[in-house]
């Protein structure tokens, strides 16, 4: 019976061991959301306002391979979202055995009212696909003048809508499996979304 009794010791090393990663990977990602953006921005604005263009072809391979670049940030990025949820998972069981029945209070378990779309995924989910979409400009402005800056438009907004999309699918699909290694925490997710959802559908008839 003692074995089934987690030992106190071992619990608290892995709980800070779990904070100490998750403190580690939003650190890094915060610091990345923050200089991306002034970065790409600084880039592209210096690129398209020269008063001398870019020659065309330097302009697209530029453009090109900064477009891949910040795609492959965006994919680390993704991961970090999926390594993160990941951790508060894990940190949120462990904290009903370290911290008892004040758990509710931990980091991990301690629900906090807020505005459903204003979360670290959906700002990160807005940023990389606007970086992306600006390269793809400037590595598509020196075929302005035969495209026509209409289309230019269109295929930043297509590029952008795209890479939102994927984003929000690797993000669902990441969440699908955690919640298959954690189905109790999966159904008290998706009962408090149903819960959410009774007010508005109670109004609606």
């Amino acid at each position: 019976m003692a074995q089934d009794t987690p030992n106190p010791d071992l619990l608290k090393a892995a709980y800070a061991e779990i904070c100490q990663a998750h403190n580690q990977i939003a650190d890094f990602r915060a610091k990345l959301l923050a200089l991306l953006p002034i970065a790409s921005s600084g880039g592209i604005l210096v690129l398209l306002g020269q008063a001398e263009p870019t020659n065309g072809l330097t302009g697209t391979a530029i453009g090109v391979l900064a477009a891949l670049l910040t795609f492959g940030i965006y994919l680390y990025e993704l991961r970090g979202i999926g390594r993160c949820n990941e951790l508060n998972k894990s940190g949120s069981e462990l904290e009903k055995h370290v911290l008892g029945p004040l758990h509710s209070h931990g980091a991990f378990s301690c629900k906090r009212e807020r505005v459903s779309y204003a979360s670290n995924t959906n700002a990160a989910l807005i940023i990389y696909p606007t970086m992306i979409s600006g390269w793809v400009l400037v590595a598509l402005d020196s075929w302005k003048e035969v495209l026509g800056t209409f289309v230019l438009l269109a295929i930043c907004v297509v590029s952008w809508s795209v890479l939102f999309r994927y984003g929000k699918r690797v993000d669902k699909a990441q969440d699908d499996m955690l919640g298959a290694r954690h189905p109790d925490r999966a159904a008290t997710a998706s009962a408090r979304a149903n819960e959410k959802g009774a007010p508005k559908d109670a109004l609606s008839k």
